[in-house]
């Protein structure tokens, strides 16, 4: 493993250059909103049906993280789809399917999953629109597609694709860039959103190292993450980046808080470790709660930490994380930006703890 000049790894720089990089999204998406406008415009006044957000491994949650939202916020069936499972199913998603926006996201642009998926979504899709999310300016995304009419090539920011194993920057700043694409007409009211992000992610970089050291102290053997619409994407995202950065020898799974029955109780016993995600939508259907008081039930007793947006749920678990330090409440998607934190700088921890390396922890 390379080692940076301050003796950290490419992981942990990746997690803290962060809101940098989504401030550096929002200017540029800004300053591309006639070229955006020209091609999104028409599609979404009177033209498309169905929107497909399609990945491969962690790419796959972004879209996961944002079918909730894209949903609500347009109004026409949304739809996340794994790339692997175009390419082994094609007919049972694409047949019949016609004026489709397809949004694929690649860290690389080279993915061969995606790229698989990409050619079949051309061949199978009719009179259909594609934006591809790539974190690399030099990739097939970026040079095969950017001047095809039909295409649509948004490349983050170059420090966006990240050296590490795990996708970190990249999942966030797809998340962000997916955002700001869809209000591109709306950009002052996202600025004001992301501009409490950003006030609240860097109060947690800079608090929240301690804290964390102490629970990765605790040598959890299991890890479940519980988070509902955007959260829930988002915590899949989050078991997947701990069984990458822990080489597989942590188990880890997403759930729901409103799913707490007989499947999931053998998962939970006295070494597990639960993130509790809470959201702000639907606050008088509080799931959470009755999580919360379903597992202070149990004889196996986990370490359960709630991320919320306030202080919250402090007397029904073992820790609290709040994010917002405001009156104002952030959108579920926000949240997603400032809680993903939490989970990154546990699972690199966690992954030096066990005595590996976050970028290459199976060398």
């Amino acid at each position: 493993m390379k080692i940076l000049p301050n003796n950290s790894c490419y992981t942990l720089e990746e997690i803290k250059q962060q809101p940098r990089l989504w401030q550096k999204i929002y200017y540029s998406i800004k300053s591309k909103k006639d070229e955006i406008n020209n091609f999104l415009k028409p599609l979404l006044d009177n033209t498309i049906s169905r929107i497909l957000l399609i990945g491969s491994g962690a790419s796959a949650y972004v879209g996961d993280t944002l079918m909730p939202y894209l949903s609500e916020e347009l109004k026409i069936p949304v739809n996340s789809i794994p790339a692997s499972e175009i390419l082994n199913n094609p007919y049972t998603y694409l047949k019949d399917l016609s004026n489709i926006l397809v949004i694929l996201y690649s860290r690389s642009g080279n993915t061969k999953e995606t790229l698989d998926a990409l050619n079949t979504c051309t061949k199978l899709l009719q009179n259909s629109h594609f934006i591809l999310v790539t974190s690399n300016n030099e990739g097939i995304f970026s040079k095969e597609y950017s001047d095809k009419s039909n295409f649509y090539v948004l490349t983050l920011p170059e420090e966006s694709n990240d050296k590490g194993f795990a996708m970190t920057s990249s999942y966030s700043c797809m998340v962000l860039s997916s955002i700001l694409l869809f209000n591109i007409n709306n950009l002052e009211t996202q600025k004001l959103y992301l501009e409490e992000t950003l006030v609240n992610s860097k109060y947690i970089l800079n608090t929240i190292w301690s804290d964390t050291l102490n629970i990765v102290r605790r040598n959890p053997s299991r890890v479940l993450y519980v988070g509902t619409s955007e959260l829930k994407g988002m915590s899949n995202y989050c078991a997947l980046n701990t069984l990458k950065l822990t080489n597989g020898t942590v188990y880890s799974l997403s759930w729901s808080p409103s799913n707490i029955n007989q499947s999931i109780k053998p998962f939970i016993n006295d070494n597990t470790l639960i993130f509790l995600f809470k959201s702000v939508n639907n606050p008088d259907l509080d799931y959470n709660q009755h999580f919360l008081d379903i597992i202070k039930t149990q004889d196996k007793k986990p370490f359960v930490i709630v991320v919320s947006e306030n202080s919250s749920y402090l007397d029904s678990c073992n820790k609290c994380f709040y994010v917002n330090y405001k009156d104002s409440l952030l959108p579920n998607i926000y949240l997603v930006l400032n809680y993903v934190l939490y989970a990154q700088i546990f699972n690199y921890m966690y992954s030096l703890h066990l005595g590996l390396s976050p970028d290459l922890p199976y060398s």
